[in-house]
């Protein structure tokens, strides 16, 4: 595994509260607030995890792609799924923050500066993004959005304890407001689509985590003993499910007095299950995309999903799902503040923290399996479920490199203080 610093992904000393990848990986997206207290967005290029040692050093860091600004604080970002009839993937991105409006922003054009005058860079590629809807329904602060699987619908999130579904297809229509038949009496601070397209998933300060279904839009389940003894003092509860929709894994639960991150079975609806070890409650939980084949300890080859969490104990962790023992890989201290947000491509891992700084992370298939190609995951979700999704084919690149020296059952804890902007970890 690689881990990487690139200082130049700063809102100039302001927090970052979102960070989510392109689903081309070339770039990703972070939101947040600048020095000011006012709203950032920020579009940055990633291609540097590409490149060599060598290549890293002597870069002076790649600056920002397009920079927007808000009036208030956005607290989440999110980038259009890729769909089939989308060669580009991911041309549209939506936020919504402190500001109770929604924004929904399209790269319109890639042009190239000619740089800054006694720069060493005479050329830099730029994009302009321009608002192309402004969604009101918010009373209060949004606190997460995102697209639903076929990027027909936006649901998005706030304090005000509702939950509003948009129609992509027609903005501004709401689909739906979740509040009334069993909603949320609190606000509402994370949520998530089932990949199937059947449930939507919604957590709230009221100590409930609720299943939507998404042809009646009624509460089907209400969860709340996981969560009775949580604090809320997260300010995300931002939640995922496994990319088969087998699993759902929920952050600020309780077990015994201890933090956890909550499993709960699609196929039963029990939450037996946690992901613990944790000093401080789990503030975000996110999966990979794709699932692997990985080899189990009795040499079987088997299914997993991979998920990473974040915590306020500052701490970030790799699990492989449905084995629920140690995690594959926890770094501890690997920022100031509350780990906030985490985003997947393919390989390539990214995790932003309040205090306003990114970190990167690039895994190998000998780390954490075999990916699945876009056939091989219509193939599961059909046996599991009966159900075969459309595929989506993105321009990837998976890892296939050995590590020589890479240890078995590695398990990683702090470190020093970094001296470039590259690491790797033994």
């Amino acid at each position: 595994m690689r881990l990487f610093d690139a200082p130049w992904i700063n809102h100039d000393g302001g927090g970052i509260f979102s960070v989510d990848i392109h689903p081309l990986g070339k770039k990703l997206a972070t939101a947040g607030q600048d020095q000011y207290g006012a709203g950032l967005l920020v579009i940055w290029p990633i291609e540097f995890i590409f490149k060599s040692k060598e290549e890293l050093l002597e870069s002076e860091g790649l600056g920002f792609l397009s920079r927007i600004t808000q009036p208030k604080s956005v607290n989440c970002v999110r980038w259009s799924p890729p769909l089939a009839n989308d060669e580009n993937g991911g041309h549209r991105l939506v936020c919504g923050g402190d500001d109770p409006v929604l924004c929904i922003y399209e790269c319109t054009r890639t042009y190239i500066s000619a740089g800054t005058f006694g720069s060493s860079s005479t050329t830099k590629n730029l994009e302009n993004y321009r608002c192309v809807h402004e969604l009101y329904g918010h009373s209060l602060d949004v606190m997460h959005v995102d697209w639903s699987p076929d990027g027909k619908y936006i649901a998005s999130c706030s304090l005000d304890n509702t939950i509003i579904v948009w129609n992509v297809l027609k903005l501004p229509e709401k689909v739906a407001i979740l509040k009334a038949n069993g909603g949320h009496d609190r606000g509402v601070k994370g949520l998530s689509w089932d990949p199937l397209g059947r449930f939507l998933s919604t957590q709230a300060e009221d100590k409930s985590l609720k299943i939507w279904r998404t042809d009646s839009w009624e509460c089907v389940h209400t969860f709340r003993e996981p969560f009775s003894e949580s604090t809320g003092t997260a300010l995300f509860s931002r939640m995922d499910w496994s990319p088969n929709g087998s699993y759902l894994i929920c952050p600020c639960a309780m077990n015994n007095g201890g933090p956890t991150a909550k499993v709960i079975s699609r196929k039963d609806w029990s939450c037996q299950r946690d992901l613990v070890g944790f000093r401080k409650a789990v503030t975000c939980v996110r999966a990979n995309p794709r699932c692997f084949y990985a080899t189990n300890s009795t040499g079987k080859r088997v299914t997993v999903s991979c998920f990473a969490t974040g915590s306020r104990d500052r701490s970030l962790a790799v699990w492989l799902v449905p084995s629920f023992g140690r995690p594959l890989i926890v770094l501890n201290k690997i920022f100031k503040l509350s780990v906030l947000d985490i985003s997947w491509n393919n390989l390539t891992l990214a995790a932003c923290s309040r205090e306003g700084t990114v970190k990167l992370f690039r895994f190998t298939e000998r780390e954490i399996g075999e990916v699945l190609s876009s056939h091989e995951m219509a193939n599961l979700t059909e046996n599991l479920h009966g159900f075969r999704p459309p595929i989506q084919e993105t321009k990837t690149r998976v890892f296939r490199t050995k590590i020589s020296s890479m240890l078995p059952g590695l398990n990683l804890f702090a470190w020093p203080k970094p001296t470039s902007s590259f690491r790797k970890i033994y």
